[in-house]
């Protein structure tokens, strides 16, 4: 008698277990769906941006102007933010909705390096892009080391990467550009492990049957940025200008 219900027990054990990780996967695979979307949103706008002539308009408005391009960046922090800090707010399809408006607008402000780098450079960056993101996706999933320790020092690497490349607007120094680059992307390749491990404990501790499209949508925002800007550090050190 014990022992069949042992059994029965260890039997729902691995089937609450099973359950578990088939839920988990699924999360992870609509938060990286959303992202590459994103992404997606970016290259297309970039491309359009690029090569058409409604697209070069746009293009020369906002980069022959100070007041336009900085507007531009202006949007894309407010929406970043918009997003973080009124995700309680939001519902779900409105805060997907400003997650892909914030895409095309990268896409506009991210145009640039279509000009700047040889065709073969962006595909092959791309590419180790890619590889480098879900390798320390990956890690971060499966890592047992907890790395809520490592939060205050990621974020304050991470607006340390973002004054700096603001002051350097102003100082135009090549050492500093290349130091920031560097470190713009071992902090963001720290922060894409930290935030696979983060998410994966926000899915094991939610409730069953909690919506959690909200938080796929602001995890898919995290992991856009991540990969946004590992790639376009790693472009930075690569090089393959026109």
């Amino acid at each position: 008698m014990e022992q069949t219900q042992t059994q029965t027990q260890t039997q729902t054990l691995s089937h609450a277990q099973h359950a578990q990780s088939d839920g988990l996967r699924l999360f992870f695979g609509k938060i990286y769906s959303k992202m590459a979307l994103g992404v997606l949103i970016t290259a297309i706008v970039a491309f359009i941006a690029v090569h058409t002539k409604f697209g070069a308009q746009i293009l020369n408005t906002i980069f022959s102007s100070q007041i336009f391009y900085y507007g531009i960046i202006g949007i894309q922090l407010i929406l970043l933010f918009g997003i973080q800090w009124g995700i309680n707010k939001l519902s779900e399809p409105q805060a997907r909705g400003l997650f892909y408006l914030y895409s095309a607008v990268s896409g506009l402000t991210l145009s640039a390096i279509l000009i700047i780098y040889t065709g073969a450079t962006l595909i092959s960056t791309f590419i180790a892009a890619i590889a480098i993101f879900a390798g320390l996706a990956m890690v971060g999933k499966n890592m047992k080391y907890d790395m809520s320790g490592w939060r205050v020092f990621l974020y304050t690497g991470m607006w340390g990467v973002f004054i700096a490349s603001i002051a350097n607007i102003f100082l135009a120094s090549s050492r500093l550009d290349w130091i920031v680059t560097i470190i713009a992307v071992l902090v963001f390749s720290g922060l894409t492990v930290y935030d696979a491990q983060s998410y994966k404990k926000m899915y094991l501790n939610s409730e069953r049957g909690v919506d959690l499209d909200k938080m796929i949508t602001l995890g898919a925002l995290h992991m856009y940025i991540n990969f946004i800007m590992i790639f376009v550090n790693l472009l930075k050190i690569v090089g393959g200008r026109d």
